[in-house]
């Protein structure tokens, strides 16, 4: 999924003009947080609850999804006002109407998209996941290509309702899954209410819409301060974003279940959260250390308009992958249901990423937006996870992997200032020796993690 999503960008960089392809960026990241809105954070409580519900599966999934139904109709009302003042003012122009109902069909597949991949994850079923993924992040690409042959100049429009199909086609490959919950004989155990629902879940879905509108904030405040041409070289950057994000939603699917069926076994549950989170930081150092030296040749991969973008890369790839540690190390936010600090966290990173963007891009330009995108979200990050491990100690000092992550922040804020090949290539391996110092005997228990990962359930199934 990382790979398509990077092929998917550079794809669109050879056939969308920089203005189209701007407004495309501005189209992904709204049309995330309004389906993230629309949630209304039953989405969180659908997995955080899916085996304590005490309820029928085809009850819990109704009640999960009748309120979020409410606000997309609300929504709805909002999109088509006669003035489209919200939409004027994301996109920088008024969209025609008939612009304005395929959006509102995406939004609506979208959304219908979520809660079937969401229970076809709780039900393991990794064969559907993978492939409605796919369909519906990179099916529609094939359209537009097949466009892009037809008539050379692909409109915003044509963006539009390429991703539409692409959604549509996406929840027929569940339907399969969710067909036979219903009928599955239920057998969970606990008990919710539609309170405790809406009470766990709220401000997961604020947090998670202020982190979507965020981007979409520094794009306004980009496209107003530099124009349309470095708000598109900024949005070129997001297919290292892409690949980030992929690997946050595998680590996700991987870690959601597996903490929330051991999270009564504290003494399996802590080792986990140490050994998981350690791995993943490492991993994220041997990342920003091969985004580093190869940036040159990953940015020829997109139109040579862009080329500029290999400044911030390292940057804007650190910012996505920090969310994946911060889903390790954060979790006892989680566990401990105060979840009101997922909405204090994407506040502090607003006002820090407000505050640096109209501080440092009239004077660094490129480079300004790199250092207030990258420093908002550390801070912000570093104070979920602190809280985290505050609110569910590991038992074992976490030193290591902030030792490793702070080292890779230095690295990725020195490679926009030091930008030859020679500087690239000493960073790089200065930040490589720094992790394997660092992380030492621990190399070995990260070792046999991977390794349980892909070989323990053939073992289980060998012995049975």
């Amino acid at each position: 999924m990382a790979l398509l999503g990077f092929a998917n960008s550079m794809l669109l960089t050879h056939i969308l003009d920089s203005q189209v392809y701007a407004m495309y960026g501005l189209f992904s990241t709204f049309t995330t947080a309004v389906i993230t809105l629309i949630s209304f954070g039953y989405d969180a409580s659908y997995t955080r609850f899916y085996y304590e519900h005490g309820m029928t599966q085809k009850k819990f999934m109704w009640t999960c999804v009748k309120y979020p139904l409410i606000v997309l109709g609300i929504f709805s009302i909002v999109l088509f006002e006669p003035s489209r003042s919200l939409l004027t003012l994301v996109f920088g122009e008024k969209l025609a109407y008939k612009t304005i109902i395929i959006m509102f069909f995406y939004i609506l597949f979208s959304f219908v998209h979520r809660f079937s991949q969401l229970t076809a994850r709780m039900e393991e079923r990794a064969g559907n996941y993978i492939l409605s993924n796919i369909v519906a992040r990179s099916g529609f690409i094939i359209l537009l290509v097949v466009l892009f042959f037809l008539i050379k100049d692909i409109s915003f429009e044509a963006v539009l309702l390429s991703f539409a199909i692409g959604g549509l086609a996406s929840i027929l490959i569940n339907i399969f899954v969710i067909v036979k919950v219903f009928n599955a004989v239920p057998h969970i155990s606990g008990r919710t209410t539609d309170r405790g629902l809406f009470r766990y879940g709220f401000p997961i879905m604020l947090n998670n819409v202020l982190v979507l509108l965020i981007p979409i904030v520094e794009k306004i405040i980009i496209r107003s301060l530099a124009g349309w041409e470095i708000l598109g070289i900024f949005t070129a950057t997001s297919i290292f974003q892409t690949v980030a994000l992929m690997i946050l939603n595998t680590v996700d699917n991987i870690w959601n279940p597996i903490i929330y069926k051991n999270i009564d076994k504290p003494d399996k549950l802590k080792p986990m959260i140490h050994t998981w989170g350690l791995s993943l930081t490492v991993l994220l150092a041997i990342g920003i250390a091969f985004v580093i030296l190869l940036r040159r040749w990953l940015i020829l991969l997109l139109n040579r308009a862009y080329y500029n973008a290999n400044i911030i890369a390292p940057a804007i790839f650190l910012g996505g992958c920090i969310n994946f540690i911060t889903v390790i190390y954060g979790v006892g936010v989680n566990i401990k249901k105060k979840s009101i600090h997922h909405l204090i966290s994407p506040i502090i990173q607003i006002i820090i990423s407000v505050g640096l963007s109209y501080l440092l891009i009239p004077r660094l330009g490129l480079i300004g937006i790199g250092i207030s995108s990258l420093s908002s979200i550390v801070v912000s990050r570093g104070y979920r996870m602190i809280l985290g491990i505050h609110y569910y100690n590991t038992g074992n000092s976490e030193w290591k992997s902030f030792i490793i992550l702070i080292s890779s922040i230095i690295a990725s804020v020195m490679s926009m200032f030091l930008t030859s090949l020679y500087w690239d290539i000493a960073t790089s391996i200065l930040l490589l020796v720094v992790t394997l110092l660092v992380a030492n005997k621990d190399l070995i228990a990260i070792f046999k993690l991977f390794v349980s990962l892909f070989f323990n359930k053939k073992k289980k199934q060998e012995k049975n």
